[in-house]
């Protein structure tokens, strides 16, 4: 059996792509949807035929108070092994605790990470590095009573050229290009936000002051409608000040991939910093506007970072179809 775990709608995008280039009978693939108890997770992308069972996610600090939403998810598994001998296992977060919890239950003959940009790049940096993490997975042993350990080997399932070292290894994808049509509104731009300053890649004055500079270039080149569509780990707090500066805010609960085929007229001009989902795009259709990625000078982020944002960097200028920019 093939079980998927995703922890958002967007995750859902790598899911299908997975079923087409494995060949997977959908009868054979379960999807498991974890998502915060006090959300509802957003389904509509779920493949049609594929079975999606949805189960709440937990922090460490709810296990301290009640261990229910595991119990429930470790409950489901131990009976799904039961049923089943032999698994394969699919995820985005394959360090996240349900991932790990899944594998040790489970025992998958594979374990593929389905992660793309950032994420996957960055975990080939920390697997060459530190591939094991035997103090935390010591410590989650005993916070769940049962023995947790990191994957010796992966497969990263990717659209990029992931250099990785052995015993993983690498299966390449290509999206199945789409011949769209798309009509251009010139007067109007958009912007890809990201939870940089949230997750401490640069700090909160320099992400406000580029996209206070970026704003003003916009309006100068001609630009009358300027939007700005939130990711949704980004606080409330950042999107107000972004909203002073000029900016139309968009709460966006959707992949933005979808979001794309929605908009009608299309802006001609995309922009972010290195999000994934321009090269997505540029590689999904055909008929696509001006896509272009902000760099951010090394010196402005924070040392921790440095490595793995300039690695994404270098990966994504390999795609022609992004334009790079400095501000």
């Amino acid at each position: 059996m093939n079980v998927f775990i995703v922890a958002t709608s967007h995750n859902i995008i790598q899911v299908e792509e997975a079923i087409k280039y494995y060949k997977l009978e959908k009868k054979e693939v379960l999807l498991l949807y974890m998502h915060p108890r006090i959300e509802r997770p957003n389904l509509n992308m779920v493949p049609e035929g594929v079975e999606c069972l949805t189960f709440s996610h937990w922090t460490t600090r709810d296990l301290i108070t009640s261990r229910q939403d595991y119990r429930v998810f470790v409950s489901f598994l131990r009976h799904l092994k039961k049923q089943r001998e032999s698994f394969n296992l699919y995820s985005n977060f394959y360090t996240s605790d349900y991932v790990l919890i899944a594998a040790s239950v489970l025992k998958p003959r594979k374990i593929v990470l389905m992660d793309e940009g950032t994420a996957s790049i960055g975990v080939v940096l920390k697997r060459r590095n530190n591939k094991y993490h035997l103090l935390k997975c010591m410590l989650k042993s005993a916070l769940y009573l049962r023995w947790i350990t990191i994957p010796r080997r992966i497969v990263y399932f990717s659209q990029y050229p992931l250099c990785v070292d052995e015993p993983d290894s690498l299966e390449r994808y290509y999206f199945e290009k789409e011949h769209n049509e798309i009509s251009i509104d010139r007067e109007s731009a958009i912007f890809l936000g990201q939870p940089l300053s949230e997750a401490n890649i640069v700090n909160e004055t320099y992400y406000l002051a580029i996209m206070s500079k970026l704003y003003g270039k916009l309006k100068d080149d001609g630009f009358k409608k300027v939007d700005y569509y939130a990711h949704r780990r980004e606080s409330l707090n950042k999107l107000e000040k972004l909203s002073s500066l000029g900016w139309v805010i968009h709460d966006n609960n959707e992949p933005f991939e979808q979001v794309f085929k929605k908009l009608d007229p299309c802006p001609s001009a995309f922009f972010a910093f290195y999000s994934p989902v321009l090269d997505n795009l540029s590689k999904k259709y055909y008929s696509i506007p001006e896509f272009y990625m902000v760099e951010i000078p090394v010196n402005n982020l924070t040392f921790k970072s440095r490595a793995i944002i300039t690695e994404v960097y270098s990966v994504l200028k390999r795609n022609p179809k992004l334009k790079v920019i400095k501000l």
